[in-house]
């Protein structure tokens, strides 16, 4: 049977109990209270409606819930003495247990929220009626693509519910913060998010999705630490090398491992850390173009602990840096190479099978290592220069792109080819 019972706050006080032995129903409960309400004990209601007038933020207490399926909570306009004044529209609901509250509702009007989970995370929350902040302890999926504001995701220093997955869908926040202990896989969707803290998961060990940056126009920094095996999949939008217009910032950090591993789609250009503050670095990246035909340079920052082991780039990718990035290093596919900086010396591109390596400095009379197959352009003047078959390549040959040339001496190959 379908019961609905209604309380106000004369009627719903602390030590209430409301008490259904059905759990096969759809029972609904309508509360309309002024002020923080009271740990009622509420059980196998599937439908809590909670109006709460007040012009401060006042809490909704869940901590005596269970056998809720879903718990509405809206704002409204306070009445005192016949007047009616605005109200404070921010939803605020306490010592929630995601086991016992499957799903929050925000109502019409809502401002910010807050949703503190107690013991047990991974509740639901349908927040399209949310037009500021989003904070949230504890792991949740949280659907509010008209806040505008930072959304704030608190792990609960719990290691069993900090391992759950966390799905932040947030078309129009400004920022996403995600906590240091959550090691559950992390899903954002936040196209319009930008600023220094756009995205910034302090840990991926769980795996990551991230597509933002997409439709903001202010410049983005997404902000991704510990990427584990697991992976970190990174889709942003059209960056600049130009100050006065939009620029994007990717920076990265891996862990102690040896397969750290993070893709991105981009466009433009794109400014890329693959070890955020000198820590560890990601050590196999996989880089291409957020549509076909569009064209992106990924601008690597010189690492400061060793750099990748093996990257794939795309025939729409320039991967662009100083030589010590790329030298050792396994790197396939269709792309662009560009050293446009680099100290003179000995290079290693043995295992490099691009489209074309740029050579953007005086390698002054050094040893270049290459593929059979490999292309070289030079892009700046040579004061001699050494290039040696690594003959791990096939046939032998070498195309050359000579800009302008003051001296260039070829070596044989290191075996005959």
């Amino acid at each position: 049977m379908d019961d609905t019972v209604t309380g106000t706050a004369t009627t719903y006080q602390a030590g209430d109990r409301v008490l259904d032995s059905y759990t096969t129903d759809n029972d609904t409960m309508n509360v309309e209270y002024n002020a923080a309400t009271p740990a009622a004990t509420i059980t196998n209601i599937e439908n809590v409606n909670m109006s709460v007038s007040n012009v401060a933020v006042v809490a909704v207490d869940a901590t005596n819930f269970s056998g809720v399926k879903n718990l509405t909570v809206t704002r409204t306009d306070a009445v005192i003495g016949g007047s009616t004044i605005v109200g404070n529209k921010a939803v605020d609901v306490n010592a929630l247990n995601a086991d016992n509250v499957l799903k929050v509702t925000t109502g019409a009007g809502t401002t910010n929220v807050d949703i503190d989970q107690d013991t047990k995370a991974g509740v639901t929350i349908e927040a399209a009626t949310a037009t500021g902040t989003m904070t949230v302890e504890g792991a949740a999926t949280i659907n509010a693509d008209n806040a505008t504001g930072a959304f704030d995701i608190n792990d609960m220093n719990d290691t069993t519910e900090d391992a759950k997955a966390i799905t932040i869908n947030a078309a129009k926040a400004a920022s996403v913060d995600t906590d240091l202990l959550f090691t559950g896989a992390i899903t954002i969707n936040a196209a319009a998010a930008n600023g220094a803290t756009a995205i910034n998961v302090q840990n991926a060990v769980g795996g990551v999705t991230i597509v933002a940056g997409t439709t903001s126009t202010a410049d983005t920094t997404i902000t991704v630490d510990n990427i584990d095996a697991s992976g970190a999949s990174i889709t942003t939008g059209t960056g600049s090398s130009t100050s006065t217009d939009k620029e994007i910032s990717i920076v990265l950090d891996g862990t102690t491992g040896t397969t750290d591993a993070a893709t991105i789609a981009a466009a433009g250009y794109i400014s890329l850390d693959i070890d955020h503050a000198a820590a560890q670095n990601v050590d196999v990246l996989t880089l291409s173009s957020n549509a076909a035909g569009t064209a992106v340079t990924y601008a690597i920052a010189t690492p400061g602990t060793g750099t990748f082991t093996s990257a794939t780039i795309t025939s729409d990718v320039t991967l662009q840096g100083n030589e010590s990035v790329f030298s050792g290093t396994t790197i396939t596919g269709d792309g662009v190479i560009n050293m446009n900086a680099g100290t003179a010396g000995t290079i290693d591109l043995s295992k490099v099978a691009v489209s074309n390596v740029k050579v953007g400095f005086d390698n002054t009379a050094n040893v270049i290592t290459v593929a059979s197959g490999a292309k070289l352009d030079l892009m700046s003047d040579q004061t001699g220069l050494d290039i040696d078959f690594s003959n791990s390549g096939a046939g032998g040959v070498l195309t050359l792109v000579a800009r302008v040339l003051k001296d260039t001496h070829f070596v044989k190959p290191a075996t005959s080819v």
